[in-house]
């Protein structure tokens, strides 16, 4: 009932299309300013403005602010103030190898386990590691088994694009996760008329890549790449199709998620291990660890903060979805689910930090959901409450994009100094522009800001060009 509610609110707002709807109220100069910056911009969208002093919480400017819109990645405010409170700068992914406690000093086992921890940043040279240390003490293992069941099998979050399909920000969801449950693919050009030349890391047999294109040197009737995993039949196919133009760098860089990525992790583990002489009989299959398994091998991963500052600055969205669900498994025991996280987050946001949960939709941690909506007050509350928080505030303030300098604001703010002043959380889907953070004025007081955009078509350039048009302003105030 609360579902349908919010989105026949979200409806109503979206009827009007002017952005300047409701009155704007805030300091005078602050608002004819950027009055005047969204008049001359010409964008006419639904948008909402709530800009804050970050100590007394006194109103600078104030457009639309309990409207509700899609938040986009400005969701993971939500989730990275939630992992800060359950999970701790302390907490520590450990991804560990079990075998058998009778096969301990044996150079051939049975059964090699990996059990993943939910780390949402363990790559091929974490992995590369753990095999170094294996293929050093054991000679021939029969099975290879991948045990994910840290978190539950549900690899898609509610209100997610059936149609994402390959992209990587679309990656499944896994207890056990490698490379960000993606293939990276280096295409270069071959002869004309010839396929590209494609490499892959990791280089792998669990995906089958079908090369279609075709290299060429001028772009007439010219048919852009086209790469997608067969991801309607839960394949593991990678195809490619149109044309690569001579002229591109000598490599372009491009990402598709995999299916199943616990075998995906499992695949590469043995695929790394028989190439340092481990012979390896049977397949990759899923399980458990069991009572008298030990760990042989394990890898701790960096500090919480340094996950948390690679979700934030880069928007990762696979982290955001394994905090949330990493939640759950820390509150119940259970195998960590999205309804049980956020169901911890909901009441720490109503009973810690004030907010009235019953006023927005809040149903995945890195904002790719259609069913997400929030109001720029809802953040602005929040920025707040995290800003005047000393458990928090050091780790979250520099864990987000600094405009102009790093993450997702590298190439923003980038004509004077003013993004140096900026440290915020973007956001972006189809029709949705968002920035909310925080401002350090060099002559005036801390601000917290929350920019929110909604409904228009095409580029968003435009709109994000506003954004750091009013964040200047109030840089320079």
């Amino acid at each position: 009932m609360r579902k349908v509610q919010l989105l026949l609110l979200l409806l109503f707002i979206g009827c009007s299309v002017h952005p300047l709807v409701d009155p704007v109220k805030g300091n005078m100069s602050t608002v004819h300013k950027i009055n005047t910056a969204i008049k001359k911009s010409g964008l006419e969208t639904n948008m909402g403005i709530h800009i804050i002093s970050a100590k007394s919480g006194k109103t600078i400017y104030n457009l639309n602010i309990h409207h509700l819109f899609n938040p986009a990645s400005n969701n993971k405010i939500y989730t990275a103030t939630a992992a800060l409170k359950f999970l701790t700068t302390n907490y520590q992914f450990i991804t560990t190898a079990w075998i058998p406690k009778d096969e301990i000093n044996a150079s051939h086992i049975s059964r090699l386990v990996l059990k993943g921890d939910g780390d949402p940043d363990f790559s091929l040279e974490d992995l590369d590691t753990l095999t170094q240390w294996i293929a050093s003490k054991i000679n021939s293992i029969d099975t290879i088994i991948v045990d994910n069941s840290k978190i539950d099998s549900v690899h898609y979050g509610e209100g997610w694009m059936w149609d994402e399909g390959s992209a990587w920000y679309a990656a499944q969801i896994d207890g056990l996760s490698l490379n960000d449950n993606c293939i990276d693919l280096h295409i270069s050009g071959n002869e004309i008329g010839e396929a590209p030349h494609v490499d892959i890391i990791p280089n792998t047999n669990y995906v089958e890549i079908i090369n279609q294109a075709i290299t060429v040197n001028d772009t007439l009737d010219f048919e852009e790449l086209d790469i997608s995993r067969h991801w309607w039949n839960a394949s593991n196919i990678i195809e490619i199709n149109g044309e690569f133009l001579m002229e591109e760098p000598d490599t372009v860089l491009y990402y598709r998620n995999v299916h199943n990525p616990a075998l995906f992790t499992g695949t590469v583990l043995k695929e790394m291990l028989e190439q340092k002489g481990v012979q390896i009989a049977g397949p990759v299959v899923h399980g458990l660890i069991k009572s008298d398994d030990v760990v042989i091998a394990s890898h701790a991963a960096d500090p919480f903060h340094k996950s948390l500052s690679n979700f934030l600055k880069q928007s990762d969205n696979l982290s955001g979805e394994l905090y949330i669900k990493l939640i759950g498994n820390l509150i119940t025991n259970n195998p960590g689910s999205w309804n049980d996280g956020l169901h911890a987050t909901r009441l720490f946001f109503q009973d810690e930090v004030g907010l009235d949960t019953t006023s927005f939709s809040y149903v995945d941690g890195s904002g790719v959901s259609r069913y997400n909506y929030s109001s720029p007050a809802h953040f602005t509350h929040l920025l707040q409450w995290v800003y005047k928080n000393d458990l928090y505030r050091k780790d979250f303030m520099e864990a987000l994009p600094t405009g102009g300098w790093d993450g997702t604001l590298e190439s923003r703010m980038t004509g004077d100094d003013s993004g140096k002043y900026i440290h915020a959380k973007t956001g972006t889907l189809s029709g949705a522009s968002c920035l909310s953070g925080f401002i350090y004025p060099p002559n005036g007081e801390p601000l917290i800001f929350s920019i929110l955009m909604n409904g228009y078509v095409g580029d968003a350039k435009p709109y994000r060009d506003l954004q750091d048009e009013i964040c200047r302003i109030l840089v320079q105030q």
